[in-house]
């Protein structure tokens, strides 16, 4: 009795083992197009989040992502090209407890889910693709350096693991042509150079 135990419990050991390498094999990827941007204050940028599968499989139950920025940064001004039959309208709102990215920096979040729960079938799309495009806006009052827009997941697949990856958006005066986190002397020669190479 108690030698059928033990095995019953090393059994159960080794299918937990099997079963948690199978499930990091099987990964839904969702991130950033960019993982940089340049940028100036009050100029506009555009970026999509993307979604992939390491195994290839397009005929999951869905994902839910969120998209967590400052907005001590940027306006989130604009969504677009999101895919089709989200489970809902995009739905923008100040990050909860439960919703933390862990960037103490970060305060709004959008989110946004597909489902295909009761026949697993989405994307049913070619792998990558795009999600959503994200159209933000730099505060004319924003901190010249840099800022974060990360990317986590609010529902997934049961047997697969998440794997997100945000941008570093980089705030510069404008008129910074050298990118030094200034206006001097130097810009004025990088922007010659530039026009000198038109």
């Amino acid at each position: 009795m108690l030698i059928n135990k033990k095995i019953s419990l090393i059994s159960g050991i080794i299918l937990l083992i099997v079963c948690k390498i199978y499930a990091e094999d099987k990964v839904q990827y969702i991130y950033l197009d960019n993982e940089t941007i340049n940028t100036n204050i009050e100029k506009t940028f555009t970026i999509s989040a993307m979604y992939d599968v390491s195994d290839g499989d397009n005929t999951l139950i869905g994902i839910g992502i969120r998209v967590h920025y400052d907005s001590s940064q940027f306006d989130l001004i604009d969504f677009s090209n999101y895919y089709t039959s989200p489970a809902g309208n995009p739905l923008t709102r100040n990050e909860s407890s439960f919703e933390n990215d862990g960037d103490n920096n970060t305060d709004k979040v959008l989110i946004i889910a597909w489902s295909s729960l009761f026949n697993p079938e989405w994307p049913g799309d070619n792998l990558p693709l795009e999600l959503i495009q994200l159209k933000f806006k730099v505060k004319k009052n924003a901190e010249i350096g840099q800022s974060k827009i990360n990317v986590t997941y609010s529902s997934k697949d049961i047997n697969y693991q998440v794997k997100t990856k945000g941008s570093i958006v980089n705030i510069y005066y404008n008129g910074d042509y050298n990118r030094n986190g200034k206006v001097d002397i130097g810009d004025v020669f990088c922007l010659m150079k530039k026009l000198a190479l038109k």
